[in-house]
This record gives structure tokens, C-alpha cells and sequence, in this order.
């Protein structure tokens, strides 16, 4: 079930969730999985070990799909506590940029049920969600941080030419205390010169008398991190 992991968060000691980012591990018909929005054929699969120990490596393992029908399920990620019971997950399609907002089916856990899908103008990687420290004194800069690349057509010449430059975006999602989302606002980019691939982008708190955090942010064939302040 486990066929192509790509990312995986803990929800307790001893469950989590797995993305698979591709349904085929090779050939041209994953090629065809990137390109096409319709190829929703990738799936996140949860995990229950009720021990860690066994005679055979799957004993004490179980495991279901919790959501499927998605596209390039990528980057997978907690975010917001909804309620004292449910919290909010993250789940990227990497290559349609979509970021799929779900919620655990109550009445048929661990399934996952999509509640929101925000799109993006480029692909999407690692979601993050930054909890503001400072909302209670009124200014709540909560909200979704999304990296990702703005020419991901040129990736197929990375195997030519090892000293592309891939130019990146981050986008910053504001969410309110009562759950209104702002729209999509670009806090950061980069041409390739600075940070190459950009893959992974999360905020920390400045302080409370301001509307800006440190911006961190690091790619995959980059050679350096990059921070930077940004206005929120």
C-alpha cells in the first residue's frame, strides 16, 4: 500500500499518515501522472502499530487508505487545532498546485474527508502552518505557508544540465480565528540564485508589535537556507 512514500506526519505514538506521491514507480505512465490534473490516481494511507516488536515485519502493523482520488499527493502536514477534538491536516498535490484541506471522518476513522482546496499559480512541496504566538493580543498573523516552484516545466533539464537555476515562490494564506481564509499572497521569491528548487518554506515569530515573522526557506538541489523578514 506503501508504493511511492513521499512525506508522513504522526497523529499519535503509534499511528500516521503516509503520502504516496505516484501511483506507477516508473515508465512513462508516471510521466503522464505529473502532467495530467485528471491523473488523480495517488492516495495517503494511515498506520496503526500496535507494537513494535514482531516475528515478521508485518505483524503488528495495519494499515487502510484514508483518502485517494487525489492528484500528485505530495507534502502532508498538520495545521490547525479546528476544536479540542479535531485538528486540520494539510495535504499538497504537488504538480496541479492544490492544497487540499482535510479533516478524520469521525464516523469512519482514520478515513480523511476534504473540506477546502486553495490553488496556486506554481507547484506546490511541503505545506506548513504557522500558529501565530501573539493572537491573543489581537493581531492574528496565523496561516497556511506554501513553497514552490514557478517554472516547474524546466525540471526534465536538470538531468542535462546540473547547473539550472529553478526559479521558487512562497505563498503566505492568512486564516482567521473564526476560520475565514485571506487570499493567496506571494511573500517571497527567487529566480534560483539565492535558494535553487525551493522545497521547504516555514515562519517564526518576530515579535508582537509588528505584521512580520522570519521567513525560512531551503530547496532541494539548493546549497544554502535563506531567511529573510516578510511583511504578513
Amino acid at each position: 500500500m506503501i508504493r511511492t512514500p513521499n512525506d508522513v506526519i504522526a497523529t499519535s505514538p503509534s499511528t500516521l499518515y503516509v503520502t504516496n506521491d505516484h501511483y506507477y514507480r516508473e515508465g512513462g505512465m508516471r510521466a503522464l501522472e505529473d502532467l495530467l490534473p485528471i491523473a488523480a490516481w495517488t492516495d495517503t494511507v494511515h498506520i496503526t502499530l500496535s507494537a513494535l516488536k514482531g516475528v515478521a515485519p508485518e505483524a503488528h502493523v495495519e494499515a487502510k487508505v484514508a483518502i485517494d482520488t487525489l492528484h500528485n499527493n505530495n507534502g502532508i502536514g498538520h495545521g490547525p487545532r479546528l476544536s479540542e477534538t479535531t485538528e486540520e491536516i494539510m495535504i499538497a498535490s504537488a504538480a496541479s498546485g492544490k492544497l487540499h484541506l482535510v479533516t478524520v471522518d469521525d464516523t469512519n476513522y482514520p478515513s480523511l474527508i476534504k473540506h477546502k482546496t486553495i490553488s496556486f499559480d506554481n507547484t506546490l512541496d511541503n505545506p506548513y502552518y504557522f500558529h501565530d504566538p501573539h493572537a491573543s493580543e489581537g493581531k492574528d498573523l496565523s496561516g497556511y505557508v506554501l513553497g514552490g516552484l514557478s517554472q516547474a516545466h524546466k525540471l526534465a533539464k536538470l538531468e542535462d544540465d546540473h547547473d539550472l537555476k529553478l526559479s521558487s515562490t512562497v505563498h503566505f494564506v492568512s486564516r482567521s480565528a473564526n476560520g475565514k481564509l485571506g487570499e493567496p499572497k506571494v511573500i517571497f521569491e527567487d529566480t534560483g540564485d539565492r535558494v535553487n528548487m525551493l522545497t521547504t518554506a516555514i515562519l517564526t515569530p518576530i515579535d508582537s508589535g509588528k505584521r512580520e515573522a522570519w521567513l525560512w526557506a531551503t530547496g532541494l538541489i539548493g546549497e544554502s537556507i535563506v531567511a529573510v523578514r516578510v511583511e504578513l
